[in-house]
Order: C-alpha cells, then sequence, then structure tokens
C-alpha cells in the first residue's frame, strides 16, 4: 500500500489539518459501548503528593464516574476513583467517563499502583 508522502510542520501549521483529516478518516474508532462493563487500559502514570495516584487511561468499554471502585486486572488491587478528567491536552474535571475516551483517574493509593500497561475493571 502506498501512501503520498507529505510534508508537515507543527510549528508552522503546515499541512496539519490535511494530516489530521486523514487520521480521522484511515483509523475507526474504538469498537467499545456505554453499555459493556468497564474495561480500560493504564498506558501512563505518576504519583502527586497532593492528589494520590493520577493514572492516564484509555477506555475500551462501559463507564466509571467518581467513588467507583476499580480493579487491577494484574494486581488485583481495588482502587477508589477520588477525580476524574479528560486530557485537551490540559486536564478539564468532569463527573463520568466512558468509552471511547483517553482520561486521567485520581486514586489514593501510594505509588507503584497502577502500573502502565494494564487493563483495569470496575469492581462489583
Amino acid at each position: 500500500m502506498s501512501l503520498p508522502v507529505r510534508q508537515i510542520s507543527a510549528k508552522l501549521g503546515t499541512n496539519v489539518e490535511t494530516v489530521l483529516r486523514a487520521v480521522v478518516e484511515r483509523i475507526p474508532p474504538p469498537a467499545g459501548s456505554v453499555g459493556d462493563p468497564f474495561k480500560a487500559l493504564v498506558f501512563d502514570s505518576n504519583f502527586d503528593h497532593y492528589r494520590g495516584v493520577v493514572a492516564n487511561i484509555a477506555v475500551f468499554g462501559g463507564q466509571v464516574k467518581k467513588g467507583d471502585k476499580i480493579v487491577s486486572a494484574y494486581l488485583c488491587k481495588t482502587y477508589e476513583v477520588n477525580e476524574l478528567g479528560l486530557l485537551r491536552p490540559e486536564e478539564h474535571p468532569t463527573q463520568k467517563l466512558y468509552v471511547p475516551i483517553s482520561l486521567l483517574i485520581n486514586t489514593s493509593n501510594p505509588p507503584p499502583s497502577p502500573r502502565p500497561f494494564f487493563l483495569i475493571f470496575c469492581s462489583k
């Protein structure tokens, strides 16, 4: 498959619109549903002394809201969701997150949990 080569400069704004349009046209959206059980992938996390663990996740199914209990599939540890936000690229607080949104979750557990690249689910 041969794709056209385009020169792009985010700094100058050259062809940025064209590339973004091509990404939207060629990459399908995630195939999850809000009605599915909550499932997400932690792709980054850090510890903030005031906020606790802040995990960046990609939601693949369902939804999560403040106060929900989530479970790490690998560590089998449970966390309470204290804070939710959207990354746009700054943080924007929200009450609920659902597929197909990338977000941050703040839990009160100390590091090193949750670790990047592990699945998390809602605890029942």
